[in-house]
C-alpha cells in the first residue's frame, strides 16, 4: 500500500484540494445566492456532538458537502454585493502554505521565514504608496480591524500634538470623530466606525457627521 494514501494528513489535504478546485471551476456558472439556510446546513453537518472521532478525510468531505449549499459566490464575476471576494491564485496558494506551516509568529527570532516575508511585504507597500521608509506597517484581519487601528493611530496623533499623549486617553482631551468627510455623502462610511470608536473608549457624543474638508 502507498504510505501517502494511508496518511490521514495527506488524505485530508487531497480531499480539500479536490473540493476547492471543484468549487472554483464551477464558480462562473454557480448561483450567486446560497441554496440552503443556516438550519439546513446545521442539519447536514449533524446537530449532535459525535461520541467518537471520525476519519479526517471523511470529516473534510462532509464539511464540504454540508456547507457548500450555504455559501454565497463572492468570488464570482457576477457578484456585486460588496467589495469583497476575488482571491488571487498566488494569495490562495500562500494561504494554504501558511496553514500547513502552522507558525506562531509572536516571537520574531523563532520564525525568521515568515517574519522576513511579512517585513518585505511591508517595505513593498510603503514603496508602492510613496510612504516614508521608516513608517510602521501592520497587517490586520480585515477592513474592520484596519479601521480600528486607523482610529487608534489618529487618536494617538491628536493627543501627541496636544502635548498630552503621556496621560493617555483618560487624562487627555476628548477626541471627536467626524464621519462623511472628503466630499462623501453624510454618513457614507463603514458601519463599524461607531462600534470601533466605542471599543477605543470614545463616547457616542464624540462621533459626529460632518461635511467636506
Amino acid at each position: 500500500m502507498d504510505e501517502d494514501a494511508a496518511d490521514p494528513m495527506q488524505q485530508s489535504l487531497e480531499v480539500a484540494a479536490t473540493r476547492a478546485r471543484s468549487w472554483l471551476e464551477r464558480m462562473p456558472e454557480w448561483p450567486i445566492l446560497p441554496t440552503a439556510g443556516i438550519e439546513a446546513v446545521e442539519d447536514a453537518l449533524g446537530r449532535e456532538l459525535p461520541a467518537h472521532g471520525e476519519d479526517p478525510a471523511a470529516v473534510v468531505a462532509r464539511l464540504a458537502d454540508a456547507v457548500e449549499p450555504g455559501l454565497i459566490a463572492m468570488q464570482s464575476p457576477r457578484f456585486f454585493g460588496w467589495v469583497i471576494g476575488g482571491t488571487l491564485p498566488a494569495a490562495l496558494g500562500a494561504d494554504w502554505l501558511v496553514s500547513a506551516w502552522d507558525q506562531n509568529t509572536a516571537m520574531r527570532s523563532v520564525t525568521p521565514g515568515v517574519v522576513a516575508a511579512e517585513e518585505l511585504a511591508g517595505r513593498w507597500i510603503l514603496d508602492l504608496l510613496g510612504l516614508p521608509e521608516g513608517a510602521s506597517v501592520g497587517f490586520t484581519t480585515g477592513a474592520t480591524m484596519a479601521g480600528f487601528a486607523a482610529l487608534a493611530a489618529a487618536r494617538d496623533a491628536v493627543l501627541e500634538r496636544a502635548g498630552v499623549r503621556e496621560r493617555g486617553d483618560r487624562g487627555g482631551p476628548r477626541c471627536g470623530i467626524r464621519r462623511g468627510l472628503n466630499g462623501s455623502r453624510s454618513g457614507e462610511d463603514r458601519r463599524s466606525t461607531r462600534p470601533n470608536s466605542g471599543c477605543l473608549g470614545s463616547r457616542e457624543a464624540d462621533v459626529s457627521t460632518g461635511g467636506g474638508g
